[in-house]
């Protein structure tokens, strides 16, 4: 043996030995690096529950503000608002169908008419004050001077002629934004907190919740602080000028980690908490998977190493083609080491022949299937509604591209049909055309089947099996988005005095006339029109293409009588059209409200269109 020989020999062992120290400290820095991740992660998902709750406060108080606007509208009109009686019972029935701790109307001066009928004066309030001025308003927590009941109160100011003239007010418990506040944080393991500016809660949720109204969670968790004294006042001064913080604590000889941030609400603050052990959790996962990655690593070096020096004794032409072989077999290593329970597949393109390297037993076929893919069609492999893309897949080939995959209908060993998904990798040769693909088949019929289970019964409201609110809305919205150039036409129906039937009668009976009604419009109007149940008591109908009044309102009486066949029920129906009273669905819902609201005050049991 040379002297040359024996130092290349002695170096591929230097640089095998190099390269397990590289491959060692890289898994080394890739762990640190995963740390540091993990916290930067955890943040990220306490900011988006921030962010969650912030829009979630904030569409709530819009809702809030739209259900108590048309009691102003209403109040606009009366000439002494603080004597209507009819004003006092709609904010009573309003009270009642939102669950309102108490409705009320308040003067400029802020002496009010309430639903409960009892005197109260508000002039003193900070949000009657900034109301009276034109705001919206979403008071802070304060208690009720009638129920002294903590509540928070949902404010909006009365116009006549352009001028406010007095405020409409609902007081609302302070328990229904524990609904709001009740988001789900790394699993449901955190807690999430609604506070002050001073750090006093409002609302809590979540396992380990301990705090109760008005207790200082801020305080509390900077007690146990882990960190020096001028960490802690800087904590403090950032809480004070309305920043973001982030900081652990011990409890219960327990880590945890708090983060707080602005909801950009009444100076309210927003606080989420876990525990270390879920992001301890998440650490040690990431680090076996490090520890895995690493090892693949040197493997696959090792590999390489290997079949490089055996292919430097040939030729090159020999070499250029073990290399291409190389590539073939390490694809389709990675691929098939990740297939446990796929259907793994190699198609040779120029041979036109597919091979099942396993799992074929599974589908209606043999291992080996020539003339592929207008044979897998031909042998009804591929569902006939299937098969003309499942062909074009395979041969429309765009250029550059690594992967191509797909979604279909397969028959399987018992001859049934089941979606399943298709993935190939593509090789290439020197000119980069594709020449073969190693691919799985995963079966995806159950996954396929759920979702579109969850799609339907998400839509419809179990009660009545008329479509629910948010999909009525989403319905009509998609409605008016391409059939915007038409005439159409908004139904809000209302059952009169429902309540009582469901007093007297029992709920039993009050849901099976809720059925029934619903079954009469199902019949009554036409299936292009959109049905839905929007409320406990309260319908939506839009009707697509009306350019007769006279059609509405003859499908509304032939209503009124199938519903009076079955029951002493009445029905109130205000009507919004479309382009003429509104051009969206927010508007037209809520002029076909103002105009249902008219209806019950000529008397109930009528209908009534919306009157600019």
């Amino acid at each position: 043996m040379t002297e040359l020989v024996r130092k290349i020999r002695y170096s591929k062992y230097y640089l095998l030995a190099i390269a397990f120290l590289i491959a060692l400290f890289s898994t080394s820095f890739y762990m640190n690096a995963l740390t540091e991740s993990i916290e930067e992660r955890t943040i990220s998902v306490l900011r988006d529950t921030t962010s969650h709750l912030y829009n979630s406060i904030n569409q709530k108080a819009r809702d809030e503000w739209d259900i108590i606007r048309p009691l102003a509208n209403f109040a606009a009109k009366e000439e002494d608002f603080l004597e209507s009686e009819d004003l006092q019972q709609r904010m009573l029935d309003v009270q009642e169908a939102a669950g309102y701790d108490m409705v009320f109307i308040a003067d400029k001066s802020g002496n009010t008419l309430t639903s409960v009928g009892e005197p109260l004066y508000v002039g003193d309030r900070a949000y009657f004050q900034k109301a009276i001025k034109g705001a919206n308003v979403l008071s802070d927590v304060l208690v009720g001077r009638i129920t002294n009941r903590t509540v928070i109160c949902s404010a909006v100011p009365v116009y006549r002629r352009e001028k406010v003239v007095g405020v409409v007010v609902a007081s609302i418990a302070v328990e229904r934004l524990r609904m709001i506040s009740n988001a789900s944080v790394f699993d449901g393991k955190g807690n999430v907190y609604i506070t002050t500016k001073t750090g006093d809660m409002i609302v809590g949720s979540g396992p380990d919740n301990r705090f109760s109204l008005g207790d200082n969670i801020f305080y509390d968790f900077l007690k146990k602080a882990e960190g020096k004294e001028a960490d802690t006042q800087k904590l403090i001064q950032g809480f004070h000028d309305d920043e973001e913080g982030f900081f652990p604590y011990a409890e219960k000889e327990q880590t945890r980690y708090a983060y707080y941030a602005p909801l950009g609400i009444n100076g309210w603050y927003v606080f989420c908490t876990v525990p270390s052990e879920v992001i301890d959790e998440q650490t040690a996962s990431l680090r076996r998977m490090a520890f895995w990655h690493g090892c693949g690593l040197l493997i696959a070096f090792i590999l390489i190493t290997i079949f490089v020096g055996l292919a430097s004794k040939e030729s090159h032409e020999l070499l250029r083609e073990r290399n291409r072989e190389l590539e073939i077999n390490e694809r389709r290593f990675r691929m098939a080491s990740s297939l446990y329970n796929n259907v793994v597949i190699e198609w040779n393109i120029g041979e036109k022949e597919l091979i099942f390297l396993s799992g074929y037993e599974n589908i209606a076929t043999e291992p080996i299937l020539r003339d592929f893919p207008e044979s897998a069609v031909a042998q009804s492999l591929v569902h006939p509604d299937s098969a003309e893309e499942f062909v074009k897949l395979h041969r429309e080939i765009p250029k550059g591209i690594d992967m191509i995959s797909g979604e279909f209908r397969i028959m399987n060993r018992e001859k049934k049909y089941i979606w399943c998904r298709l993935d190939e990798l593509l090789l290439h040769d020197e000119e980069g055309n594709p020449i073969r693909t190693i691919g799985r088949i995963t079966d995806i019929d159950r996954e396929k089947k759920e979702l579109e289970e969850l799609k339907s019964k998400a839509k419809m409201d179990s009660g009545t099996g008329l479509y629910n609110k948010e999909a009525t809305r989403l319905l009509v919205e998609e409605c008016l988005k391409h059939e915007g150039a038409g005439r159409h036409a908004l139904l809000i129906i209302d059952l009169d005095d429902f309540k009582d039937v469901n007093d007297s009668r029992g709920h039993l009976d009050g849901d099976r006339i809720l059925r029934e009604i619903a079954d009469s419009m199902r019949e009554i109007f036409r299936h292009s029109d959109i049905v839905g149940r929007i409320g406990g008591d309260e319908f939506m109908i839009f009707v697509r293409s009306c350019t007769d009044e006279k059609f509405l309102e003859g499908k509304i009486q032939t209503l009124f009588e199938n519903v009076k066949k079955h029951s002493d029920v009445t029905l109130s129906v205000g009507i919004s059209r479309y382009p003429e009273d509104a051009r969206d669905f927010n508007a037209l819902y809520r002029c076909a409200d103002i105009a249902m609201y008219e209806a019950k005050a000529r008397g109930k049991g009528t209908l009534a269109f919306y009157n600019s």
